[in-house]
């Protein structure tokens, strides 16, 4: 798919010059339709039993308003969120930082296989590419292009945190949900809040009213 196919996101245009020159797709969701009613949900890889289960309520839930729910098919939250959205009858769309054909991480193999069914798996490498640092640094802008980004558990210096400067450099709707002030994994994430970078989130109602403000 290339930015001339009807089906292209317009979100990703906001990215300007660092915009994707063509995306590979796998799975049936209508890939712009998904993207202008998206939210992002991603955290730690180490999530916490607190961090899965939230990201799960929270994906549920917008997939129950008739949103997507935009995450890297990571380990932990992300994992999590897709599964959340899966429940639903609303598609999930994953990003990720290798080939389409590509499982990764390969534990994640039957559920990257589910997400085809109910959305999309997109790339901006082409097949037979491999993840590497600097591809999943790279798709982090894809992630961040969805309407907003809700950040479940992040440590300090992590990718999620790079999501949400993103997200804020887009303009977008960025929200957190507090967590543990005793857990690392929520550190970045209560950071963000502190520093009042982004919105509170405790509930997923609280969430769907910051996309109709």
């Amino acid at each position: 798919m290339t930015p001339s196919d009807p089906d292209w996101p317009a979100e990703l245009n906001d990215l300007g010059v660092s915009a994707p020159h063509a995306l590979w797709v796998q799975g049936k969701a209508p890939l712009a339709g998904a993207f202008s009613r998206s939210v992002a949900i991603v955290g730690s890889r180490a999530a916490t039993s607190y961090g899965r289960h939230a990201a799960t309520e929270f994906a549920t839930a917008v997939g129950e308003a008739g949103l997507s729910v935009v995450s890297g098919a990571a380990l932990g939250v992300d994992t999590a969120a897709h599964q959340g959205a899966l429940l639903t009858d609303a598609a999930t769309i994953a990003v990720l930082a290798c080939g389409v054909d590509i499982a990764y991480p390969q534990v994640n193999r039957v559920l990257l296989e589910q997400i085809q069914q109910q959305g999309a798996v997109v790339s901006e490498y082409p097949i037979g590419s491999h993840p590497s640092r600097a591809r999943f640094l790279a798709r982090n802008r894809l992630v961040a292009s969805s309407l907003a980004t809700l950040v479940v558990e992040a440590a300090t210096r992590s990718g999620s945190m790079n999501t949400a400067t993103r997200a804020r450099e887009l303009d977008r709707v960025l929200a957190a949900v507090p967590g543990p002030v005793t857990s690392s994994q929520s550190h970045g994430s209560n950071d963000l809040l502190v520093g009042g970078n982004a919105h509170a989130v405790r509930h997923p109602l609280h969430l769907l009213s910051l996309l109709q403000a």
